[in-house]
């Protein structure tokens, strides 16, 4: 059976996900394990004073795809294998790194002052080498979208007329619920809850319903119990991409809505493998420390 094996250790939790874009087989040498708890976040000193300018690099993987067999003409048929586009932000205010969320202004999110330190205080602790975990960190479910933005692996799509699934090979699925009303009362989960409807050919999708426990991006920006965010999804590129405009919003840590830009490439040439996760003891996560644990559905105090 062919599978990916992933093994992530020794690296922060951004650059533990961006390693499962490298090929199969990754050697990773085994280190010390310490388990301790963060100190609640205070207000973070930025590394530089300088406003954040973001230089957003085109998808590398664009056009770079294989002769294959032209996607499906029907534009609202999404259905078949999907790479997301490998997008670059360069961060040019002495970060250190590359990743968080960027707007499709090219922009930082619209933090708030308690959103700000929050995200700061976790971009430090990554630079110091003691990052903080995230889900990814901890082999939990994270905000389906999260996978866009890390070039990880290929997703396929399944459509009928109640439903729409997007398949990661790494276990990840963003189940879509067609023309349905949000439930009043849900519970809150990782992944939440997503309705969708069809707007002529772009599939409209509504996610609400997170728990407090998972991020935007793998580097630490924050979000709150009353998180929902709306994702239009189109064809582009005579159907041989597909685009994600999804805008956010969460008033305790955004001042106002933002919307982010993802893309993912027609790959029929690839197939989904088995991911083979190598790095699940204790020694692997060496110099990581844990925020205070929250009970699902429970918001920031």
């Amino acid at each position: 059976m062919n599978r990916r094996r992933l093994c992530m250790s020794g690296l922060g939790p951004t650059r533990r996900l961006a390693a499962t874009a490298v090929a199969a087989a990754i050697v990773c040498a085994p280190a010390s394990f310490a388990r301790s708890s963060a100190a609640a976040p205070s207000p973070a000193t930025e590394p530089s004073k300088q406003p954040l300018v973001v230089e957003q690099k085109g998808p590398e993987d664009q056009g770079s795809a294989p002769a294959t067999l032209p996607p499906n003409t029907d534009p609202a048929n999404f259905e078949g294998i999907w790479k997301s586009d490998h997008v670059r932000p360069l961060i040019q205010a002495a970060l250190g790194t590359t990743g968080p969320l960027v707007t499709v202004e090219g922009t930082q999110p619209p933090y708030t002052a308690e959103g700000q330190n929050i995200f700061w205080h976790r971009m430090l602790m990554e630079q110091r080498g003691t990052p903080v975990a995230n889900t990814a960190a901890l082999y939990l479910p994270s905000i389906p979208l999260n996978s866009l933005s890390l070039d990880l692996e290929p997703f396929t799509i399944v459509q009928t007329k109640e439903e729409v699934l997007v398949l990661w090979e790494n276990g990840t699925v963003w189940q879509i619920y067609l023309n349905k009303p949000q439930p009043r009362h849900l519970k809150p989960t990782y992944r939440g809850h997503s309705v969708g409807h069809w707007e002529g050919a772009t599939l409209v999708v509504d996610s609400t319903g997170f728990n407090t426990r998972t991020w935007l991006d793998s580097h630490g920006s924050p979000h709150s119990a009353d998180l929902r965010f709306v994702t239009r999804i189109s064809k582009i590129n005579q159907g041989r991409q597909l685009e994600f405009l999804t805008t956010f919003d969460d008033p305790k840590f955004y001042r106002e809505p933002f919307t982010v830009r993802r893309t993912a490439t027609w790959r029929p040439d690839l197939h989904l493998l088995e991911v083979e996760i190598e790095n699940t003891r204790d020694e692997n996560n060496e110099g990581m420390v844990y925020e205070d644990a929250q009970e699902p559905g429970a918001g920031h105090e």
